[in-house]
């Protein structure tokens, strides 16, 4: 909010004509000299329609631009950061051509209109013919300072799927996989990846020898999970849990929460939220203590032999 309170928008107009301004004349003084060449016309009698169109045809571009993200969201180049890199060379020439069609069909509209014709003094079928030609010759230019200026580049540093140069290539990483929610697993420099529990998720813990894994699906629900079982355990059917106010217990076998009940606010400081450890093995539950939270998602933590120890922060 602070940095959109700070933009000064006649500063950023201002930059736009200093940007678009030259960029406009250069492509109206090249499509006026193919005008000049080929329709054996002056130059100073083609330049300011062809300069009208092409402000048409910037104009124009808004529409195109509209649908930018939505195209490139379409080619499914946003999986990863080297997906993006390497992909969006492909998206940027189909960008590209919807831009010159875009420019074709409404300079081709504007200089065929009886006026501009008539101050060229050429047919209409030669006028449009010249106009496919001149905004090749532009798009020489424009198409790849288009894409130097859009594509995704992070300081000189190439991106690619391999990571096996890394310096520590046994490193495990967990993750949500975006297109079926599963929680996964992967060594760093490794290709091949381990679903470590097969049902959807938003928010996650891993105990520390990965048999465990408390997590919350995507009604807010919260479940425990041993790797390898067929289904998981419910332990709070609700959308109060928090993720950050759930912890495992050091036997991988009781879950700790701090739970909300229905009839209660989710205010911080409300006395009726509690703190209860759930074990997978029996289902039972047991009310440690009736804490006030003072803070959302307050952090749980198991001492060695199993006891809890928690804390509260302002």
């Amino acid at each position: 909010m602070m940095l959109a309170d700070a933009i000064n928008m006649p500063l950023v107009a201002v930059l736009g004509l200093f940007t678009f301004g030259p960029l406009t004349l250069l492509v109206t003084a090249v499509e006026s000299l193919v005008f000049r060449v080929c329709l054996k016309t002056r130059f100073r009698r083609v330049f300011v329609p062809v300069l009208l169109a092409n402000i048409w045809s910037t104009l124009a571009g808004v529409f195109v631009w509209m649908f930018q993200d939505g195209i490139i969201a379409a080619a499914g180049i946003r999986e990863s950061i080297p997906a993006f890199a390497h992909g969006y060379r492909g998206v940027a020439l189909l960008l590209i051509g919807l831009y010159f069609a875009k420019s074709v069909l409404v300079e081709a509209v504007c200089l065929v209109e009886r006026r501009s014709r008539n101050r060229i003094e050429r047919g209409r079928g030669a006028v449009v013919l010249t106009v496919l030609l001149a905004n090749m010759c532009s798009y020489l230019i424009v198409g790849p300072l288009f894409y130097v200026t859009t594509r995704p580049h992070f300081g000189g540093l190439e991106t690619t799927f391999d990571a096996s140069w890394t310096a520590n290539p046994d490193s495990v990483i967990y993750y949500i996989d975006r297109h079926d929610q599963f929680i996964k697993r992967k060594h760093l420099a490794d290709v091949a990846v381990e679903t470590l529990v097969p049902f959807p998720a938003v928010a996650f813990m891993i105990s520390g020898d990965e048999s465990t894994v408390a997590y919350l699906d995507p009604a807010g629900s919260l479940y425990g999970y041993r790797r390898g079982a067929s289904e998981p355990t419910l332990v709070r059917t609700s959308d109060r849990s928090f993720s950050g106010a759930v912890s495992i217990a050091p036997d991988n076998r009781r879950i700790a929460y701090v739970d909300c009940p229905d009839d209660a606010t989710r205010r911080p400081g409300d006395a009726k939220w509690e703190l209860v450890v759930f074990d997978l093995d029996t289902g039972e539950r047991a009310t440690i203590a009736a804490p006030v939270v003072l803070r959302w998602s307050p952090p749980i933590v198991w001492s060695a032999t199993g006891d809890i120890v928690y804390t509260w922060y302002a």
